[in-house]
């Protein structure tokens, strides 16, 4: 049976979504996952556990989907978690030289 929640989160954005059970929230530490991703603003959690291989997804942190074996969701995911890294890797690399044109401004004066 399916219930309608009344948690933080749903009364925050406005909207009730069905839950299997209201109590089903679950944690997932990052460091024990071999790829662990959120969207929009923690709504959504895909990841894959080191010990069990395990392919999830929870919504609103509770478990919505087992994508074992889905393939297009394990490579847009991973392909999404690279070009998140490669783009961080591009932004330090643009604030460093902005800081090292900021100190050669500051030497010619």
């Amino acid at each position: 049976m399916t219930t309608f929640c009344q948690c933080e989160m749903c009364n925050k954005m406005g909207e009730k979504h069905k839950h299997t059970s209201v109590t089903q929230m679950v944690e997932i530490d990052p460091k024990n996952c071999t790829y662990y991703l959120e969207l929009e603003n923690g709504k959504y959690t895909v990841y894959i556990e080191k010990d069990t291989n395990d392919f999830k997804a929870l919504r609103h942190g509770e478990p919505w989907r087992d994508l074992c074996g889905d393939n297009l969701i394990f490579f847009l995911m991973v392909e999404l978690i690279e070009s998140n890294e490669e783009n961080k890797c591009l932004q330090d690399k643009i604030k460093d030289l902005e800081h090292e044109l900021t100190l050669d401004e500051w030497e010619r004066k």
